[in-house]
C-alpha cells in the first residue's frame, strides 16, 4: 500500500485513508491541495461525514479501512462509527482526535 507519493502525502498531513485515495493523487498531479473529488465541487469529507470517506477509491478495502487508523495506517484499536453508516479504525494515539465529536465503539475483532 505504500508508494513514493503516498508517503510524501503522509509527511506533508493527508491521513493514511487519503494518502492512499486515487482521487487526492489526481488532485496533487494538477496542482490541487486536495482530492480530485473536491474539484468537482464536492469534498469526500473524511472520517465524520457520511460514510466514512464515502469517496474513497484505491487499494484500501472497506474491512481495511475499518481495521487500521485512518491517520496512520497502524492497526486499528478502536472502531469509529459514522453514525450507522459506516466504520472507520483508530489506533490509541489518533482517537483522542475525533473521539468527542463521534462515538467510539471498542474493536470487535476484526470485522466491521
Amino acid at each position: 500500500m505504500s508508494n513514493y507519493l503516498s508517503d510524501r502525502l503522509r509527511e506533508i498531513g493527508f491521513s493514511f485513508i487519503c494518502a492512499n485515495c486515487t482521487k487526492l493523487h489526481i488532485g496533487i498531479k494538477r496542482g490541487e491541495k486536495h482530492c480530485g473529488h473536491a474539484l468537482r465541487g464536492r469534498s469526500c469529507g473524511g472520517p465524520i461525514v457520511e460514510l466514512a470517506f464515502p469517496e474513497y477509491e484505491g487499494p484500501l478495502t472497506r474491512q481495511t479501512i475499518a481495521d487500521i487508523c485512518f491517520r496512520c495506517g497502524k492497526e486499528s484499536t478502536r472502531l469509529i462509527e459514522v453514525k450507522g453508516k459506516g466504520f472507520v479504525g483508530a489506533c490509541t494515539e489518533h482517537i483522542d482526535m475525533i473521539n468527542k465529536m463521534i462515538q467510539v465503539i471498542p474493536t470487535k475483532g476484526k470485522t466491521a
